[in-house]
């Protein structure tokens, strides 16, 4: 039987057959496949769609717009959202993840994609 071994970076090492598969006999059962979660994507995957979701429904209350205008591309001036609304959206975010945004932090946050990636860093929940 000849094998040969096939290295894929995030799944390992996998050994490949050249025998052909055999097909199932009378009492065998054969199961159907199954849907099942993408393998390879990570908790850190799952918690960055998480916040991204809710950072963007809060701004959207916030400013009371249709969520699918807020993008994390999306600067605070394309939302319609002026400094006091910023100033409030960084209040929100803090009592949403339960984390304290430094004045500097905050100022430099001027898209909704930064608030994303500062609360995927430093939120806590």
């Amino acid at each position: 039987m000849n094998r040969r071994l096939l290295v894929l970076p995030s799944l390992g090492a996998l050994a490949l057959s050249a025998c052909k598969p055999s097909a199932p006999t009378a009492g065998q059962a054969v199961k159907p496949p199954t849907a099942t979660a993408n393998p390879l994507a990570t908790p850190a995957d799952s918690r960055s769609a998480d916040i991204t979701a809710r950072v963007r429904k809060i701004t959207a209350a916030q400013l009371k717009l249709p969520v699918e205008r807020v993008q994390p591309a999306s600067t605070w001036k394309q939302v319609g959202a002026d400094s006091l609304d910023t100033v409030e959206l960084v209040m929100a975010f803090e009592e949403e993840f339960h984390v304290e945004i430094p004045d500097a932090k905050a100022e430099a946050m001027t898209t909704v994609g930064a608030a994303i990636a500062f609360l995927v860093q430093h939120g806590k929940k």
